[in-house]
């Protein structure tokens, strides 16, 4: 455990490297002072000699076990006793000291010509090679000698935008007997699942994994064929945390844990488990949301229901950020050209709708060139937004730059609208939406509808929204990340039904936006701060949620988990209706 603060642990790492830099480390003489010195004055371990074992006994491989393609094998008598340099049990890892100058890659004698990487891969039941493309069922029967099967790891993460040609071959070889299912757009690491299905049905398996592969989209794409083809079952996981390193640069990763067999079920049957932190929920089954629920998937859709408005993502610039003004900028063009004042509009984005930042953008649409080509900032962030698009790859930009005065996409509602931030933090007990004139340019950050009730925005105000959100949505680490398709699938309630409900919801909608109007001096991040909540905009919340509760039937005390449980119900029943 760490117990040096991290300036601490510098200064300690500083000296360490020096202390070691010249001529220290030797293999034979300094191996355990090295690593005894690592651990406690550097990482902090208290009981170094419980932390650390050396010359640890380990059996050598036999002659003729699964090696990867090209593995040259030494002449050593199969299974052979060798002693390995240290061994820290606690994280499984093995040590293979060299000394300084050594070069790794090369054969070295005394060690049957095998390089120091090809030693390590010598001891027993250490395989190397590509894990997706090795038979995993192969390799597991020379070892399993009768006993039950765990496989357990924490294989790479690699979004779609991330992955390399290589990772995509793996994962094109892993999925060549699913080709029809939507297997391009997930995460690197779900090839493992599906490998784990194909080699060693009847183990017990069980990964870290990115908290993406139970959110948004990726749950059907992911675990509806694992469920439907490979009869996967989950035994237990972990919901969603944060995984931090110990690297001075730390890199936040939030991560889950799934056990999960597949095929004929595993000798010894386990209840179903979902840990959140220090809690313990015993489920019944676990879904791909990793809920206790039955498996219910929800589609992307790109529609909402009939009778609903669109929700659309804002306007996108493409322009390196020469169409954006600050309110400085801004104020120095409008005095010297004070005609550029009807064509810079405020302009919005996520965080600006949050956080009440204020920016401006050049707003040229249908204004004729005569009012602006002869001011010579507009010019120069004309030309600058022409040169950027002109050596962008994407092809239908590098035409954009024949119109520069112009947003890449412009989606601008011509009514004023809604505002969803695209992305916003779970924390907030709601997602703090807006309400904005036409004459506010948004951003490709936020989503926008036009036409929007008072109803429908205390319908997507509300904790019952929220709970759905929470649930289905994709998220950005852990904030959620808001998109059409949330939107779109969100079982609505009823409210044609009902005047009464649609007038009721529309009066505590409007109970927020005058409880937000009485706090002028404070953004929507100060108002929806779970801490700091005024009173007023608490009650009015409240107020709005028992009554969106009452649209669904639901009582005003209905804990979440019933509420997603209702939801799903709803969303599985419409989807029925329509088959």
């Amino acid at each position: 455990m760490k117990t040096k603060s991290d300036t601490a642990q510098r200064q300690a790492a500083r000296k360490f490297v020096e202390y070691w830099t010249f001529q220290r480390g030797s293999e034979k003489g300094e191996d355990q002072q090295f690593w005894n010195s690592l651990l406690r004055d550097v990482l902090g371990v208290v009981d170094v000699e419980q932390c650390i074992k050396y010359q640890v006994p380990v059996p050598m491989a036999a002659r003729g076990d699964a090696r990867p393609p090209n593995h040259q094998t030494t002449q050593l008598p199969n299974h052979q006793t060798k002693y390995l340099d240290a061994w820290i049990p606690e994280t499984r890892v093995l040590i293979e000291h060299k000394s300084r100058g050594v070069n790794l890659d090369a054969p070295q004698a005394g060690h049957g010509g095998l390089t120091p990487y090809d030693q390590a891969a010598e001891y027993d039941n250490i395989i190397e090679g590509n894990a997706l493309r090795m038979d995993w069922g192969e390799i597991l029967a020379q070892r399993r000698r009768g006993a039950e099967i765990y496989v357990i790891g924490n294989p790479p993460f690699r979004g779609l935008s991330y992955r390399t040609d290589d990772q995509a071959a793996d994962m094109d070889f892993v999925y060549e007997d699913w080709k029809d299912t939507n297997y391009g757009k997930l995460d690197y690491v779900c090839a493992w699942y599906k490998k784990a299905v194909d080699c060693v049905k009847g183990a017990r398996c069980a990964f870290v994994s990115t908290n993406s592969i139970c959110q948004g989209e990726c749950v059907a794409a992911m675990w509806e064929p694992l469920f439907n083809r490979a009869a996967v079952e989950i035994d237990f996981a972990h919901l969603p945390f944060q995984w931090d390193n110990e690297a001075f640069d730390k890199a936040h990763v939030h991560c889950v844990i799934v056990g999960f067999h597949a095929g004929v079920s595993p000798s010894t049957a386990t209840e179903k488990i979902i840990f959140d932190g220090d809690r313990i929920i015993r489920a019944a089954n676990i879904d791909g949301y990793l809920l206790d629920a039955p498996n219910i998937f929800i589609r992307n859709r790109g529609n909402p229901p009939a009778g609903f408005e669109k929700l659309t993502q804002g306007s996108k610039p493409w322009d390196g950020g020469n169409l954006i003004l600050s309110p400085e900028e801004r104020a120095a063009l409008v005095s010297a050209y004070p005609d550029c004042d009807s064509f810079i509009k405020q302009y919005l984005g996520a965080e600006d709708l949050i956080k009440g930042k204020i920016r401006y953008c050049l707003w040229l649409l249908n204004v004729s060139p005569a009012r602006y080509r002869n001011i010579p900032e507009i010019m120069r962030r004309l030309a600058a937004v022409a040169e950027i698009r002109r050596k962008t790859k994407t092809v239908a930009v590098q035409k954009q730059a024949d119109t520069p005065y112009l947003f890449s996409q412009i989606r601008q509602p011509d009514t004023d609208y809604l505002c969803v931030p695209e992305v916003s933090s779970e924390e907030r007990r709601y997602i703090p939406i807006g309400f904005l004139s036409k004459d506010v340019i948004a951003a490709n950050t936020v989503m926008t509808m036009s036409n929007a009730t008072p109803c429908l925005f205390g319908m997507m105000s509300s904790k019952t929204h929220t709970a759905w959100v929470r649930t289905v949505a994709g998220r950005l680490e852990s904030r959620f990340r808001y998109t059409p398709s949330v939107y779109n699938n969100f079982p609505w309630p009823d409210l044609c039904a009902s005047a009464s409900l649609r007038e009721k919801i529309s009066s505590t909608a409007q109970g927020i936006l005058d409880a937000r109007a009485a706090h002028p001096d404070c953004t929507l991040a100060d108002l929806y701060d779970p801490l700091a909540m005024p009173p007023d905009l608490r009650a009015a919340h409240e107020a709005n949620d028992r009554a969106v509760l009452a649209a669904y039937g639901l009582a005003p005390d209905t804990p979440e988990p019933e509420i997603v449980a209702h939801l799903f119900k709803l969303y599985t029943d419409k989807v029925e209706e329509k088959k």
